[in-house]
């Protein structure tokens, strides 16, 4: 029988964070997505950790289906709502799992809270840019992501033209098969009355995070 996750939500650090919460006693694994990422883009390995660990899934800030707040994207915020969110459901050893953004929030959160975090693991991140600092490294990174943001397509008229979009050769998702982005159009896009289909994050919200060093 396929497993599946439960949709929570709980408010932390002034916000309503939306989460995945796939059940079991063992010790709570947090999983922090990347950028334009979404909780559930951890099912694959989820469902193999799982009753192993209590794994807890989250939408970060202006993402999925968490509030998106005008302004507070900095790696800071972001590793304030874990720390609002571990208190909320009073978990007090935990694994952070992060995934680039996610990496960067678990790496402040287990600097800021070392007593509360048992391992980090980092996929993809930090990014370099950010622990050994050149102003002229960081001026041509925040240009590069936001130049990366403005030319990403956030509206589609179907899931069929979204699905297209994901496989074509210039797509930073060329390499996910087929049921990752079919997983991916199901999880991460809302669909409008009109039948469109759009991101679930927010363009302003990932523009600041990308441009934050």
């Amino acid at each position: 029988m396929l497993i599946e996750p439960r949709s929570k939500r709980v408010y932390a650090n002034h916000i309503n964070i939306h989460y995945w919460d796939w059940g079991g006693d063992g010790q709570p694994m947090v999983m922090l997505h990347p950028s334009r990422g979404f909780g559930r883009i951890w099912d694959f390995i989820a469902r193999r950790l799982h009753p192993r660990y209590r794994v807890l899934c989250l939408d970060q800030r202006g993402h999925g289906d968490t509030d998106k707040p005008d302004h507070g994207y900095t790696g800071e915020a972001y590793a304030a709502d874990l720390d609002a969110f571990t208190r909320e459901l009073s978990l007090e050893t935990i694994i952070v799992v992060g995934h680039s953004l996610g990496s960067r929030a678990g790496m402040i959160f287990a600097a800021q809270h070392p007593d509360n975090i048992s391992h980090l693991i980092m996929v993809a991140g930090p990014h370099y840019v950010s622990v050994v600092p050149s102003d002229v490294r960081e001026k041509k990174f925040r240009e590069s992501r936001i130049r990366e943001q403005e030319s990403v397509q956030i509206r589609f008229d179907s899931a069929q033209q979204a699905l297209e979009s994901l496989r074509a050769p210039t797509s930073s998702y060329r390499s996910f098969d087929e049921e990752m982005l079919r997983h991916l159009v199901t999880y991460n896009m809302n669909q409008n009355r009109d039948g469109s289909l759009e991101w679930k994050w927010d363009t302003d919200a990932v523009a600041q995070t990308l441009s934050h060093i």
